[in-house]
């Protein structure tokens, strides 16, 4: 069966979260006419039903040919996965087997077609950034899950908890327009509007498409659950989402401390088969969301815990988007942000910079309470000291090399898939 209505409208339904969305968008609808001075009356209609739905008849085919995702299959999980390595077509099929490979349809009750769908829509959803983009995407979703593997978190985690993951994933980006939510409201852009300048303003944007489509009658993913469940799940994904906003992240990481006190960041020797989760175990659910917070929070900014030749491609793919946004402030009279100044930020600089404040406090903070995730950290560690031997120039030099190996054709005679250079920002 499918909805033939919206929840959002369903009075029937009294389910607090999608009241609390009705009230938020009607509330955000008044504020933007307050905010710009206009008498333009905001069409909520057209923001919730933008359409981002996909026909499954245009599931993409593997180039690659079947043999070769049998192969890949049996690697779906691994911590040397790299997503640059395959087409926008070829994430989206992947995208597809990770669901399978972890019976996420087991409670579901519905048709492959609208697992299809619901991939496909995610993917219409994502602009083609410099850098967040499908790729990005379809990277975080397979490496969530090999994070969890890697920690032991998965056997953890029932049915519903695993597919509130892989929806958070799949959707913690959905709209980016590439650009900072800085940048959103020194523009007085329309979204910073709609969401009063709120810092995590991109993060409550995601949340809230997310849960558009989660809600979509054309694909009700969740329709056949148990009202509690399906509440559950969305809620659990919308907490999900807003965990990765980096203006609670020295939050995020105080409780980690609250919850383990003084145990050890790492300990030598500790590189084996995965360790169980700190506490999982029979974790109350607040513990449980924790870890999982912490989960998603590592795979969106895993890069620089990615093999040195992976981590290096997108660090530059990073620093383009930050360049692009500075050079749209330039032309718009507006203070170009400082790591996105062109002229004024290496960008090695700026990756060493956000592992240092950023990205080793929180794998450190990980590892501590999901232990398997030790060696992540050893490579995040090993790609810094590396990049205290690098320039610019080196960087890049570097990061070409591997672009045109990718592009060179391969034994059988065919190039290697590689994602299309996206335009520049503003372009």
């Amino acid at each position: 069966p499918r909805l033939k209505k919206s929840r959002l409208t369903d009075k029937t339904c009294p389910i607090s979260f999608e009241q609390n969305v009705e009230r938020y968008l009607d509330k955000a609808s008044r504020d933007t006419n307050q905010t710009t001075g206009q008498q333009t009356e905001v069409n909520k209609t057209t923001f919730r039903k933008t359409s981002l739905t996909c026909n499954p008849s245009t599931w993409p085919f593997f180039s690659a040919g079947q043999g070769e995702l049998d192969r890949i299959r049996k690697t779906l999980f691994s911590p040397t996965f790299n997503a640059l390595d395959y087409s926008p077509d070829d994430l989206t099929i992947l995208l597809g087997e990770i669901f399978i490979q972890l019976e996420l349809d087991k409670d579901l009750k519905t048709s492959w077609a609208t697992v299809q769908t619901l991939i496909l829509s995610a993917r219409a959803g994502m602009p083609n950034n410099l850098y967040h983009n499908w790729t990005h995407v379809a990277d975080v979703v397979q490496k969530v899950f090999s994070l969890a593997t890697a920690s032991g978190l998965l056997a953890e985690l029932c049915g519903k908890q695993r597919l509130a993951l892989f929806l958070a994933a799949l959707f913690h980006d959905i709209e980016h327009p590439g650009v900072t939510a800085g940048y959103l409201v020194s523009a007085q852009s329309r979204m910073a509007a709609w969401y009063k300048n709120d810092p995590g303003l991109l993060e409550k944007h995601h949340s809230i498409r997310a849960f558009e489509l989660l809600i979509s009658h054309d694909f009700d993913l969740l329709a056949n659950l148990p009202t509690d469940d399906r509440v559950n799940v969305r809620k659990l994904v919308r907490d999900l989402i807003l965990a990765t906003d980096m203006g609670r992240h020295k939050s995020t990481l105080d409780e980690v401390d609250s919850l383990l006190g003084g145990i050890s960041v790492i300990r030598s020797g500790n590189d084996g088969p995965a360790s169980p989760a700190a506490g999982a175990g029979g974790a109350r659910p607040s513990r449980l969301l924790l870890h999982m917070q912490m989960l998603l929070k590592c795979a969106d900014i895993s890069n620089p815990a990615k093999p040195l030749p992976v981590a290096m491609e997108w660090a530059v793919a990073v620093s383009d988007e930050f360049f692009a946004q500075g050079d749209l402030e330039r032309t718009q009279g507006i203070e170009v942000t400082p790591m996105c100044d062109r002229h004024r930020q290496s960008r090695v600089a700026l990756q060493r910079g956000f592992v240092d404040a950023v990205a080793a406090p929180l794998f450190r903070a990980a590892a501590r309470l999901l232990p398997g995730l030790v060696p992540a950290v050893r490579q995040l560690e090993e790609n810094r000291r590396a990049m205290d031997g690098l320039d610019d120039d080196a960087l890049l030099a570097q990061v070409e090399a591997m672009r045109r190996s990718r592009a060179a054709p391969r034994p059988d005679g065919r190039a290697a898939p590689a994602p299309p250079p996206p335009p520049r920002a503003g372009g």
